[in-house]
């Protein structure tokens, strides 16, 4: 009797499957819509994510993330593709995890509140051509193309709002 008892509690309970219960606090829900944020780039865009941060108190001031990238970017088109995309895609994020936005300091959250920056490098950690761009950022709104100046170093090469990027980038598609 004891062992029938045992085998039904033993089948009974391997037929239970062990439910995870979603994320509930900030540091966890926030973890969630970076990790989101860094596989689909990876998968989608070949970015590597090398960082990632931001800036709270009470709530989320700003979310950050750092990127690996490479192959060369040779032209202007094709780091705006990178930057916006992975802006559309943390925003997208962002947006879609609802229960993180009771701890955003502004909802909805606004691109300026947002940055990415995407180094440029062959899997060595060497730089292209100096021709090529070198680093890309998105920092307070703005999208800057850098590349690496023999003589001034880090030099931006060209500067535009989000929205003048988006509406060329759509444009282009």
């Amino acid at each position: 009797m004891r062992f029938l008892l045992f085998l039904s509690l033993l089948i009974f309970c391997s037929a239970c499957q062990y439910v995870e219960e979603p994320p509930n606090t900030k540091a966890e829900m926030k973890h969630l819509v970076l990790s989101d944020t860094v596989r689909w780039l990876r998968a989608e865009k070949e970015l590597y994510a090398c960082g990632w941060g931001g800036q709270e108190k009470s709530t989320i001031q700003m979310m950050a993330l750092s990127f690996f990238y490479h192959k060369p970017v040779s032209s202007i088109e094709q780091g705006r593709d990178l930057l916006i995309s992975a802006i559309q895609r943390f925003m997208g994020e962002i947006q879609k995890e609802t229960r993180l936005h009771k701890y955003l300091e502004e909802n909805p959250f606004p691109f300026g509140r947002i940055e990415i920056r995407i180094f440029i490098q062959d899997v060595n950690g060497s730089l292209f051509s100096r021709e090529e761009l070198t680093v890309l950022t998105f920092i307070d709104g703005v999208l800057n193309y850098k590349i690496d100046s023999p003589s001034k170093g880090l030099e931006t090469i060209y500067r535009e709002t989000y929205e003048e990027a988006l509406a060329k980038w759509n444009s282009a598609k």
